[in-house]
């Protein structure tokens, strides 16, 4: 396995690949924090070819992905929100290609993108007990600035938003 990766904006051919590394990671991320049931029904939902589809269609170039040669091992999608802020709402590497600089190049695009938008500032959610996400977003200079619980099936998990200006 090479150590480089390129991001680019994700095209229909790469649907596959994203839904892949969605479900490696949430597994490997989430399993012991989220019931195993929620995780599935989460991807179920959310990373079906049809969702994946309008996905693409209305993100554009804020779906992007991370590849090795022609193998998809990561992606990250964001867009404007109704509050007027660029809104991460997933950012996603393959457990093997962690910690080998790709998280970052990946960080990087989404950033960029997030700066053609008409928008002061960066915004994301996670877990609050995904220490590992928690100190990558600190690096990268957003700031912790609020905490929630979030309802997940039955239950909830607490959540919170790290914000970072863009201008």
């Amino acid at each position: 396995m090479s150590t480089r990766c390129f991001v680019r904006p994700a095209n229909r051919d790469d649907l596959g690949g994203i839904k892949r590394v969605a479900s490696e990671t949430w597994v490997a991320t989430y399993t012991g924090a989220i019931p195993d049931a929620d995780i599935q029904s989460f991807l179920q939902s959310n990373y079906n070819p049809a969702s994946l589809e309008r996905s693409l269609a209305t993100l554009g170039g804020g779906m992007l992905v991370a590849v090795d040669e022609d193998q998809v091992i990561g992606f990250a999608m964001l867009s404007e929100d109704r509050d007027g802020n660029a809104q991460l709402w997933s950012i996603y590497i393959m457990p093997a290609w962690q910690g080998r600089g790709c998280g970052k190049q990946l960080w990087d695009a989404a950033v960029a993108h997030a700066r053609s938008l008409p928008c002061e500032r960066l915004v994301l959610w996670v877990l609050e007990s995904n220490s590992v996400a928690r100190r990558f977003y600190a690096r990268q200079g957003a700031e912790m600035v609020e905490q929630r619980d979030f309802p997940v099936g039955d239950g909830s998990v607490s959540e919170v938003r790290y914000e970072m200006q863009l201008r």
